[in-house]
């Protein structure tokens, strides 16, 4: 069951479809601009909270159900495509990343996930967002608005995965909060 008792899984599919490699601060930056909300109000919606929560992951989302569920996609879907989880667990043991990833998908009733220290790998030596220029004049022209992608998030990419060119560092740090979202 979901943060306000109603089970995740039956939540309606309200924030967009994922575009391929979307990172999951994407899909919910995105799902708040469509729905035209603040921050604090689409936060408060997704998690079905009244925490007055102001910030959220960019790169691991610790309510991987209610999101997933808002998404139309199951919860393993959205943190193996979506998420830098597969690449902060890639060297561990793969006990430890099953292990892992049922603490994530399956936290304790009325909980989420503490992800920060996972995410915090990937934001401490990155700790701004990157884009590809190339990119994100193709999405702007072909979907009519751009996204965040995962790869270019990843500490140590320099370059697009798509394109081979530099990436753009921006000055917009990795996780969001209310001045971004307002």
């Amino acid at each position: 069951a979901s943060a306000g008792g109603r089970p995740a899984h039956r939540l309606m599919a309200l924030l967009p479809k994922p575009y391929a490699d979307e990172i999951v601060g994407s899909i919910m930056l995105r799902g708040r601009i469509h729905l035209g909300l603040a921050l604090k109000p689409f936060l408060r919606w997704v998690y079905d909270s009244e925490s007055g929560r102001s910030t959220c992951s960019f790169v691991l989302e610790p309510a991987l159900d209610r999101v997933a569920a808002h998404c139309g996609l199951k919860p393993k879907e959205l943190l193996e495509r979506h998420t830098v989880f597969p690449y902060v667990v890639a060297f561990l043991r793969s006990q430890d990343v099953v292990a892992l990833e049922r603490k994530l998908l399956n936290p304790p009733a009325g909980q989420t996930a503490s992800t920060a220290a996972l995410a915090q790998n990937v934001v401490s030596s990155s700790p701004f967002r990157k884009l590809c220029a190339q990119c994100a004049r193709e999405e702007k022209q072909r979907l009519g608005e751009t996204y965040w992608h995962r790869a270019h998030q990843l500490p140590g990419t320099e370059l697009c995965d798509v394109h081979g060119i530099p990436l753009v560092r921006t000055g917009i740090r990795m996780s969001i909060s209310a001045r971004e979202g307002e």
